[in-house]
């Protein structure tokens, strides 16, 4: 299974695009999520996130894999609305009873898990680390003049680093007692995992630690991250993340 937040390095069109056009698009795409509630609206909300995706150049079963971990979770909330909400009557079996309205709030509300979560997957697939950090960075600008604010950019970026290594690290570490026929079983299972990562991140630290002194680095000055004007092609999926907008909200 892929991992579902996992960023795929490319060169396509959405790759291309402005960190910060991306982040907006996928906004608009969430926020319309919760105003579209005909079928027709559903359905040219799902080509308007489809296109993008296609665009990326990102295997379509990359994001299908990653959504595949939340199918409890739409089983649940289908069968919440199908079996609570009041209504005409389809079918009543003891206390149990399904409603043609809860049918359709459970099918409507599932929907609407599932577009959310192929926004985000659109959003993690495409944006780097760096990128994320680009965006955190644009919007706290209004806030730079607080001296610990300045230094959130560079927290997120080190944790957006290093929390892969860790669980490759936790991984490899894993394994290697597996191949050495131990048992990772239980509390001592954990630990016997866990102590091994912790001295490993605290060393990862120090290290970290003497490369910003080595470079100059004051904690409450901050980093400086360029942000680059906006082209063309930004512009143009700027006017296209608003067409859901025009099409749903006003028909």
């Amino acid at each position: 299974m892929y991992p579902f937040q996992a960023y795929v390095p490319g060169d396509s069109i959405i790759h291309r695009l402005d960190p910060r056009v991306r982040f907006f698009m996928v906004l608009v795409f969430i926020g319309v999520v919760f105003y579209a509630d005909r079928w027709l609206e559903q359905f040219l909300l799902f080509l308007f996130i489809l296109f993008p995706i296609f665009l990326s150049s990102v295997p379509l079963k990359r994001f299908l894999s990653g959504i595949r971990s939340f199918l409890f979770l739409f089983l649940l909330i289908f069968l919440f609305h199908s079996l609570l909400t009041p209504g005409r009557v389809l079918f009543s079996w003891g206390n149990l009873t399904i409603t043609y309205e809860g049918l359709r709030r459970g099918l409507l509300f599932s929907l609407r898990l599932f577009f959310l979560l192929l926004s985000a997957g659109l959003f993690s697939a495409t944006t780097s680390p760096l990128e994320v950090t680009r965006i955190f960075s644009f919007l706290l600008k209004p806030f730079m003049r607080i001296p610990w604010v300045r230094d959130l950019p560079l927290v997120l970026s080190l944790s957006l680093r290093f929390a892969p290594l860790l669980v490759e690290e936790a991984q490899r570490i894993r394994w290697s007692q597996l191949a050495r026929g131990g048992k990772i079983k239980g509390i001592k299972g954990v630990i016997s995992v866990f102590y091994p990562v912790l001295f490993s991140a605290m060393r990862r630290a120090e290290e970290l630690e003497l490369a910003l002194k080595a470079k100059g680095y004051i904690p409450g000055k901050g980093i400086r991250l360029k942000e680059s004007p906006l082209s063309s092609l930004d512009y143009a999926f700027i006017l296209y993340s608003v067409l859901p907008l025009a099409v749903i909200l006003f028909p």
